[in-house]
């Protein structure tokens, strides 16, 4: 078992904003316990004082999550957060060049292989299916190739040819667990071609500096956009609901897988910026510092 990859999951669990609130909230309150405790012997000096402050601290944490948690859940922060990554690879409007292949990453899926193909897979998965399948009815000499797991890509597979691909056009890989392992599982498959890379704007940062590192040079093709650019500001836009609070997680998520992938090594700028640092006189003055 990859120790890297199951740290990293557990990691990203207490990283996101739902569990970031209640660690808050829970510290918080266990906090403001502690400072109403009375004790039978003679604290401790720095006890006292720590307890003194606890009460106040605790309340300063529980208001924290509270506002933490309304910021997470209003389109104002949500959408932002998301456009600060969907900025980066603007919508593909038009195909210029006929690629080889039309790459698109699976977004999660639903346990239960007795549902229908269309009910298997996340809406994410389902909205990146369909703009591949546009980009392979503008291309029709290309191959639609999905890269995932089994009960990702299966489905997929499936609806895509109901919707009219030809079985032959489409090429499926079931090894790969997350974005790093895409390209890595691909890289034999696309080396030297061309290829459109179909993914969430989101996501698509992190999936072509991942594929980038690999030595693939991918045309970004990025649909399931949230952030608009001059959109007006309106009072809606400070009301919480729950589907911005998921928004705003996609963003955290990738932000920190975006990090995480910097301090792997995992993307090619940044793997040479390390080698050409420590191959510098710098390098004997101060470490690199992980972005």
């Amino acid at each position: 078992m990859d120790f890297w990859f199951v740290f990293k999951k557990i990691t990203s669990l207490g990283l996101t904003p739902i569990t970031i609130t209640l660690e808050l909230l829970l510290v918080g309150i266990l906090l403001v316990m502690f400072s109403r405790r009375s004790s039978k012997k003679k604290p401790h000096p720095r006890w006292l004082w720590f307890k003194g402050i606890s009460g106040d601290l605790g309340v300063y944490m529980i208001f924290g999550g509270a506002l933490f948690l309304y910021f997470c859940s209003i389109e104002l922060v949500a959408y932002r957060l998301s456009g600060v990554l969907e900025e980066k690879h603007p919508v593909l409007e038009q195909v210029t060049t006929d690629p080889e292949y039309i790459v698109v990453l699976p977004g999660g899926h639903r346990y239960a292989s007795t549902k229908p193909d269309e009910s298997r897979i996340q809406r994410k998965t389902y909205v990146r299916l369909l703009k591949g399948i546009d980009y392979w009815r503008e291309c029709p000499d290309a191959t639609l190739v999905m890269s995932g797991l089994p009960v990702e890509v299966e489905p997929m597979r499936e609806i895509a040819i109901k919707m009219g691909i030809p079985a032959e056009s489409i090429f499926i890989e079931t090894e790969a667990r997350d974005t790093k392992d895409h390209p890595r599982y691909l890289k034999k498959l696309l080396d030297g071609k061309s290829f459109l890379l179909v993914t969430s704007g989101n996501h698509m940062p992190r999936s072509v500096a991942l594929f980038r590192g690999q030595g693939l040079n991918p045309t970004p093709a990025p649909t399931d956009i949230y952030y608009s650019r001059g959109t007006p500001l309106t009072a809606r836009q400070f009301i919480p609901n729950g589907r911005y609070l998921l928004v705003t997680d996609e963003a955290f998520h990738e932000h920190l897988g975006i990090g995480w992938a910097a301090m792997r090594s995992q993307i090619k700028e940044r793997a040479e910026a390390r080698v050409a640092f420590q191959g510098s006189d710098h390098s004997k003055e101060a470490p690199v510092a992980d972005l």
